[in-house]
């Protein structure tokens, strides 16, 4: 980032970007410092341990659409992770242990699409636009499950009566 991008930014986010340059440049000190057989000064080992704090941006937007960006490049990543593990030990390389932690988290959640058809106050729209999305949403969900039910009866598996009841829903009209 140039100092003039730095310089249009809010002060809070001046302030947080410059302290996240000073921890990874000590972290970066403390390895070179590490590969080159030399002693790192306390100060800068200290400083490398500090975590990077949030961008202020980052802290304060919390819209549904910016949480389904971040699940999905999370997801991404761990499935990522999960097929380098596996590609890896199929040509018999090492795989590095930061990969293998990542492939061993659990995938997040993605926002429910009903989040968006909430009102800034969290109250349901109303409005016809959102409940076709609704009813759109459902009829997907409705559809999914019956699926699900067909394949569970084909290859033998049990499947729960909540799933069973929610197949037998009539799928919602578009209006």
């Amino acid at each position: 980032m140039s100092a003039g991008e730095e310089r249009s930014l809010p002060r809070r986010e001046q302030i947080a970007l410059r302290i996240r340059h000073g921890i990874r440049m000590a972290k970066l000190r403390v390895a070179l410092d590490g590969a080159r057989g030399r002693e790192t000064p306390p100060a800068v080992v200290q400083l490398s341990q500090l975590p990077l704090p949030l961008l202020p941006s980052a802290v304060e937007e919390r819209s549904p659409a910016s949480r389904e960006k971040t699940a999905l490049r999370i997801r991404h990543g761990i499935r990522m992770a999960k097929l380098r593990v596996t590609l890896d030990g199929v040509l018999g390389r090492e795989t590095p242990p930061a990969v293998v932690q990542l492939s061993q988290l659990r995938l997040p959640p993605l926002p429910s699409p009903l989040e968006a058809l909430r009102s800034p106050e969290g109250r349901l729209r109303k409005d016809p636009e959102s409940r076709r999305e609704t009813a759109l949403y459902l009829r997907r969900s409705i559809r999914a499950v019956r699926l699900r039910v067909v394949l569970d009866e084909e290859l033998g598996r049990p499947t729960p009566e909540a799933v069973k009841q929610l197949s037998r829903l009539k799928l919602p009209r578009l209006e």
